[in-house]
């Protein structure tokens, strides 16, 4: 009996139809995600302009959908507070060290916030050099 021989496929015949076919669905994915923003972005502001316009109310929908957006709003806005007001607690915290540091620095030198170590270069006035 005699065998029959197949012919082996390299891995990248089996890889290059899997990439291909990989960065067509994150093509897709990525034109449905844009397609989604852009409805998103109408929905927005036709809801805005209905509730501009008061004597249309909203359906329980609507509201629904402006009321999970305000609290993304508000949580963002949360985030970015909390980041600064971190930001500000650090920034506080080094200016501290910084004045402990020159406190210690002034204690070995004499020097203080007030009495500033007096140089002996004076001011160059430009009528003079010439």
């Amino acid at each position: 009996m005699k065998k029959k021989l197949m012919a082996r496929r390299s891995p990248k015949e089996y890889i290059e139809p899997t990439i291909r076919s990989t960065f067509s669905i994150t093509a897709t994915a990525k034109e449905g995600l844009s397609k989604l923003a852009q409805q998103r972005e109408l929905n927005i502001s036709y809801l805005l302009e209905k509730i501009g316009r008061e004597e249309i109310p909203l359906a329980p929908t609507e509201e629904l959908f402006l009321g999970g957006i305000l609290k993304q709003l508000i949580q963002e806005v949360q985030d970015h507070l909390d980041e600064s007001i971190s930001r500000t607690e650090k920034l506080l915290h080094r200016k501290q060290q910084l004045i402990e540091l020159f406190n210690q620095l002034a204690e070995k030198t004499g020097e203080t916030w007030d009495e500033p170590k007096k140089s002996s270069a004076k001011p160059i006035d430009s009528d003079e050099e010439e």
